[in-house]
């Protein structure tokens, strides 16, 4: 794992920096791994293989190590490789760890550590492979709605610059109709015949020219009135009697003054921050109204001289300009062709899109089946897992606790912690025991503890680490807890780790407090000098 800056090994180099960090590890194939890492050269890992367990290798040289001074990103791969998780494939090491090595930040959810905050695919198909599931399907069915985000968006920027109103096959049609227009001017232009032209001209001229500008002479002018209103209300600005306004506050406050919730500098400086957002709002408004009107303006220019050609061409008996006057339709009339074939090829693209999307709509309804088989018959692993969780959550304490999956309204998986109780008739009800702090770290413990065992006989992680699990833990749930803690590891052979502050192995003044070995106990540390601190010099 890469060191950030505000890490205490960067931020205290000077302290730290000839320190060496070595973690041996027991593999499943019975050898051990030993991990070597210098502070200074922390981009650099060494690694070696051993037959036997507390090999002192600080003594070495690189050139000792199976593997001398490779970089983080390799030893990553190599390290993964070394475990053989087979359980967990495809995914690495570093995707489960974080379930066995829980901080204080990591007791507020069962399932999600503090890390994985964010988008679930990053969590959630590690979890169903944990439980037995086909982890594959669930990450296709999020690759699917990604890819679905996308093409909607896609379709959504193609389509705005489209008008709503046309279709393929409206489009196809105008398409085939100015084909043969083309098709019987370019005729005209080779027989040098100018009466379909004038035709079209007049025709044109009156039906489409006089009408487009008519529009836009109708949109220049409301869009220039609108600009102008627009710019006096900016400079004008918010029409507020400030010296009025506290007359009448003092007033009102004499006659009222149990009703009076804001003072007068609370509305002034309401005032200025409607006035500032009114101006910001105005000026947007303004660039958009400029932009529009000259749009519409260079239109109207362009139409101007479409209608002076026409109205020459068709006044005059000058065969030469008639047949330029014919030209200038093909051009035209090629020119619209053009436009509607590339939004035809746009609105096929379209449909492409949601022939697209349908499709992954189907693989998605296809992976959500899969889902929905998995909740009527659930794993061996899964129903391993929770059975032991529900068992030891009544030992500890005395509630009946399970975990549970279902389809979500999106068609995704939601992993659940429900907690019940017994009316007096026996009838179970559900509880909110689980929302406690107290006794969500004690069901977090437990959570890690069932999957340990369920996959104890399996090439998986067999350590757990719980940072302050015993802290403000009553006493009967502090021993409660702590048997079955030593139970999982006598008879699953699992490697428990955890902090303990003296004040919380207390039981009782009878009883004691909890009992540990002394080979079980790794390190003490104390306030009593530097030798009882952890790096055995002064704090920093």
């Amino acid at each position: 794992k890469e060191i950030n800056q505000d890490h205490f090994l960067e931020t205290h180099k000077e302290l730290f920096g000839k320190f060496t960090f070595y973690l041996e590890v027991l593999l499943n194939s019975g050898k051990f791994l030993t991990i070597a890492r210098n502070v200074n050269e922390d981009s650099k890992i060494d690694i070696m293989l051993h037959d036997t367990p507390y090999q002192d290798f600080s003594k070495n040289f690189p050139s000792d190590y199976t593997y001398s001074k490779i970089p983080i990103s390799h030893a990553t791969m190599l390290v993964d490789s070394l475990l053989d998780l087979k359980v967990i494939a495809p995914f690495s090491y570093r995707n489960g760890l974080s379930y066995f090595i829980r901080t204080q930040h990591d007791y507020t959810d069962l399932f999600q550590m503090s890390k994985f905050i964010g988008k679930h695919m990053y969590w959630k198909p590690y979890i169903w492979k944990i439980f037995g599931f086909n982890q594959q399907t669930m990450v296709l069915k999020y690759d699917y709605e990604n890819e679905i985000h996308s093409l909607e968006n896609q379709k959504k920027q193609m389509l705005s610059s489209m008008d709503p109103k046309l279709t393929i096959n409206v489009l196809t049609e105008s398409i085939n109709a100015t084909k043969k227009e083309l098709k019987d001017v370019e005729k005209d232009i080779d027989n040098f015949s100018f009466n379909r032209a004038e035709e079209e001209i007049n025709s044109e001229m009156l039906e489409e020219i006089e009408q487009k500008i008519s529009v836009l002479n109708s949109d220049i002018y409301s869009l220039s009135y609108e600009l102008r209103k627009s710019n006096e209300a900016l400079s004008h600005g918010v029409n507020f009697n400030l010296d009025r306004i506290q007359t009448i506050f003092k007033e009102v406050n004499i006659l009222f003054p149990e009703k009076i919730i804001k003072d007068y500098n609370e509305l002034v400086d309401f005032n200025k921050r409607i006035s500032k957002e009114r101006n910001k709002l105005l000026k947007e408004n303004i660039v958009a109204i400029e932009q529009k009107l000259e749009e519409s303006k260079k239109e109207k220019l362009l139409l101007d001289k479409k209608r002076m050609e026409r109205a020459v061409a068709l006044s005059s008996s000058d065969s030469l300009k008639k047949y330029k006057a014919l030209q200038k339709i093909f051009t035209d009339k090629k020119a619209v062709l053009t436009r509607l074939e590339l939004k035809l090829e746009h609105l096929q693209k379209v449909a492409q899109l949601d022939r697209d999307i349908k499709l992954l709509r189907e693989k998605i309804d296809y992976c959500v089946s899969e889902f929905e088989k998995n909740t009527k018959h659930p794993s061996a692993i899964f129903t391993t897992i929770s059975r032991e969780f529900r068992e030891m959550t009544k030992r500890v304490l005395d509630i009946t606790a399970t975990i549970s999956f279902s389809i979500n309204k999106e068609g995704n998986i939601d992993f659940k912690l429900n907690t019940f109780e017994e009316d007096n008739s026996g009838i179970p009800y559900l509880t909110s025991a689980a929302n406690g702090n107290t006794f969500k770290k004690i069901l977090c413990a437990i959570y890690d503890l069932a999957v340990l065992r369920a996959y104890s006989r399996k090439d998986f992680f067999h350590f757990v680490y719980h940072d302050g699990i015993m802290e403000a833990l009553e006493p009967k749930k502090r021993q409660l807890l702590f048997d079955v803690i030593r139970e999982t590891c006598d008879n699953f052979h699992i490697q428990y780790i955890f902090s303990l502050m003296e004040c919380d192995r207390v039981l009782n003044n009878k009883k004691g407090v909890l009992d540990f070995q002394d080979y079980e106990i790794a390190l003490k540390l104390n306030d009593s000098g530097e030798e009882g601190r952890l790096f055995k010099f002064q704090s920093f």
